[in-house]
């Protein structure tokens, strides 16, 4: 018996010795309507059926200050309508208090859609080029590729010309029973630390989401991440 206890409180000093892995996660819900600066008029949060986009989780590792997952929730009514784009911001990369879409990382899944469903950051239809699966830098001078269904002209990708592939494997992973798309980030590095700001849309734009400013978001964990407003750093051919 005492053994045992020996070898209990033995384990117990081990793993309070042993740093313990903490995260720290952060909860937006949707509040974008049309994307920042491109308003057509659309007042209606989803324009068609699908999808449905209700909140954003992001989650951090508190040691490392690295990117672990994005979590893209829809309702639980709605399906996800690919191809996709989830866009990254690290303010480690381009200093805090930047531009809201001064984009680092993009992360494009579900391939090249058809002809006609996109736009060139010219407004030229069929000129854009649709990157492949994966995830990718971006481009200080990029351009975006946008919907020309639903929300046409409202921002879903990033043009191929204006990106660098990182990792030809990276997808997010779907799931059909509680209607979550998670992108799992956890051996990219990406640091984001000192602050950062995520956007989401599918092809058609139909329900395009952002990380809000601080007055509207909800906060779980000890760290504050500043978020900044709307903007224009880059010189966009949009």
């Amino acid at each position: 018996m005492k053994k045992a206890l020996a070898l209990f409180a033995g384990a117990a000093l081990l793993c309070l010795a042993v740093p313990q892995a903490q995260a720290q996660t952060f909860t937006f819900n949707d509040n974008w309507t049309n994307w920042p600066g491109y308003d057509f008029g659309d007042t209606s949060d989803v324009h068609g059926s699908n999808p449905d986009v209700t909140q954003m989780i992001i989650n951090t590792d508190d040691a490392t200050g690295n990117l672990t997952t994005v979590n893209v929730v829809f309702a639980a009514t709605t399906d996800r309508l690919t191809y996709d784009s989830l866009f990254i911001n690290s303010y480690n990369l381009t200093a805090n208090g930047t531009n809201w879409d001064d984009w680092d990382y993009l992360v494009h899944d579900g391939g090249k859609h058809g002809a006609g469903q996109t736009l060139d950051g010219e407004g030229n239809a069929n000129q854009a080029n649709v990157p492949n699966d994966g995830l990718y830098s971006v481009h200080d001078d990029y351009r975006y590729t946008t919907a020309a269904a639903y929300r046409t002209g409202n921002p879903n990708g990033i043009d191929a010309r204006d990106l660098s592939l990182l990792d030809n494997m990276f997808t997010p992973s779907w799931d059909n029973v509680t209607h979550i798309l998670t992108y799992d980030f956890t051996s990219q590095n990406i640091d984001v630390s000192d602050g950062f700001f995520f956007a989401y849309a599918p092809w058609c734009a139909n329900d395009v989401m952002g990380t809000p400013e601080p007055a509207t978001m909800l906060l779980f964990g000890t760290g504050l991440i500043g978020l900044i407003g709307i903007g224009r750093k880059r010189s966009k051919r949009s």
